[in-house]
């Protein structure tokens, strides 16, 4: 009994630590500070400012204001990044979040940046009192909010080793609120570097995926029997375009007069058509085993999304995006029975497919988890399209280059047998010519005696009488006659006559 009683304690002590982690007990008795003075190295300075920050719920301080409640610590302490829903229970909502920042003296009068690399929510953002960046506009309800969501850098010079960051934000029509992503302090060239070095990284696999995709759809355009690779560069496509539209909302910077609605929609949008072309892909490499009903449905319900999405506000598809995605757990289990069931075949393409489509589902639920706010971590669904692509793509290759080799192997057969041909061709026309030669020998002298034949007297005789009319010229014709030639066959026999005949040719 007294075991029991032990179990049961140490399991509520348990679940009442998870509970504290879970939900934080925060005291405002001291006005938070985001320490970095210990960051020396003024060349190589980008850091986060995550920690503690204040926030005042359903206010719009200004600079001032935020740095004289923040001395008072009157706000709620909160801890960033997170999401007005967390703070306050509501995702739709306005507030301020400010906190200080302490750094090194050797960053003073500095050249410093900011770096926000997306928010949900409308902010502006200052320094003291000055603001440096602003997304939108930062409202109080609907009707003076305005969304935007681009990734901005904000550059000031540090005059005091201790500064406040005051961040006004505000979120309507959106299913995502608040202060819920990482911010970047650091010096100008460390950010303007980490900055342009993510984007040339992302721009440039966005671009490989793309063009690999543009290059299988043509190939298999053109050569219809390759629907499969058709597919597959579609979707190579669909996922780059998906990109841009997808955080950190690269298209803001190449689109700038886009409005926030239609890029959320075309990222919605652009991602279930994605979605809808890699099942398909599915369903075509394993015909056999997967079933068109489950095609069609998953096909219908996209469908369906789709719709909703193209005429309704974020703040219904996103939240119904997000619940019908919940699907993808029992359909990759179905996807791995389907895949596992055609490893009997002991193919390299199999196995490789395999391990393609597991890269790719892990990164989409990982991406999944960090859009539905269960945690925050690195995004990784474009790299790992990425491999995939780049697998088929090497795949397809190594293939293209085979078929080339057994064409080329076949082209020097035929080569071979052509040369062959045509040295027979060869003998056959002189042994057929020789054949031509001696047939008309044949037909132009007597078997017998060997002389010319009359059909051959008759050409002579023609070709010598236009010769003689023409050159004026005797011709005359010697007939010889052989008496009694009946009775030496009759009485010594045709063989004995043949030997007559034969012996009076060469006598003549």
């Amino acid at each position: 009994m007294k075991k029991l009683h032990k179990i049961t304690l140490f399991l509520f002590s348990l679940f009442a630590f998870i509970m504290i982690l879970e939900h934080p007990i925060t005291y405002a008795s001291d006005a938070p500070l985001i320490d970095l003075s210990e960051h020396s190295d003024v060349n190589d300075f980008y850091e986060n400012l995550n920690g503690q920050w204040m926030f005042f719920e359903e206010e719009l301080l200004t600079p001032e204001e935020s740095a004289e409640r923040l001395d008072k610590a009157e706000g709620t302490l909160v801890s960033i990044p997170n999401s007005f829903a967390s703070h306050v229970g509501k995702c739709n909502t306005y507030g301020t979040y400010s906190t200080k920042v302490k750094v090194s003296d050797l960053l003073l009068d500095k050249a410093s940046a900011i770096h926000i690399p997306y928010q949900y929510s409308a902010y502006s953002l200052y320094v003291e009192d000055v603001e440096i960046g602003n997304n939108g506009v930062v409202g109080t309800n609907g009707v003076t909010h305005v969304s935007e969501m681009s990734p901005k850098s904000g550059y000031f010079k540090i005059s005091d080793n201790e500064f406040v960051l005051t961040m006004q934000m505000s979120n309507f029509n959106y299913t995502d609120g608040g202060f819920q992503n990482s911010i970047y302090l650091g010096d100008s060239s460390s950010v303007t570097r980490t900055v342009s070095n993510k984007m040339a990284t992302t721009l440039f696999l966005i671009g490989c995926i793309f063009i690999i995709g543009l290059f299988m759809f043509f190939f298999a355009l053109y050569r219809r029997q390759e629907r499969l690779f058709l597919v597959l560069g579609l979707f190579a496509m669909l996922i780059a375009a998906r990109a841009l539209f997808a955080v950190p909302f690269y298209y803001t910077l190449f689109i700038p007069d886009i409005s926030w609605l239609f890029g959320t929609k075309l990222e919605y949008l652009l991602t279930e058509l994605t979605a809808m072309t890699f099942i398909i892909l599915l369903w075509m490499w394993y015909k056999d085993d997967f079933s068109k009903k489950v095609l069609y449905g998953l096909i219908m319900l996209l469908s369906a999304l789709m719709l909703v999405t193209i005429f309704t506000r974020p703040v219904i598809f996103q939240p119904l995006f997000f619940k019908t995605f919940y699907l993808s757990i029992p359909f990759f289990f179905y996807i791995v029975y389907i895949v596992l069931k055609n490893l009997r075949t002991h193919s390299s393409y199999a196995t490789m497919n395999l391990i393609g489509i597991a890269i790719v589902f892990v990164a989409f639920f990982n991406d999944f988890a960090i859009a539905g706010d269960w945690y925050d971590s690195g995004r990784f669904m474009l790299p790992a399209v990425g491999i995939y692509v780049f697998m088929h793509f090497v795949f397809m290759s190594k293939g293209f280059a085979q078929s080339i080799k057994e064409t080329d192997k076949l082209n020097a057969q035929l080569f071979t047998l052509n040369t062959s041909l045509d040295r027979r061709v060869q003998e056959r026309t002189a042994q057929l010519n020789k054949l031509n030669e001696d047939l008309k020998e044949l037909a132009l002298t007597d078997g017998l005696t060997g002389i010319y034949n009359r059909h051959s007297f008759n050409e002579f005789m023609e070709k010598a009488f236009k010769k003689a009319q023409e050159k004026q010229l005797s011709l005359s014709v010697l007939m010889l006659d052989v008496d009694y030639f009946k009775k030496y066959n009759d009485h010594f026999g045709h063989v004995a006559g043949d030997e007559l005949l034969k012996k009076l040719v060469k006598v003549v």
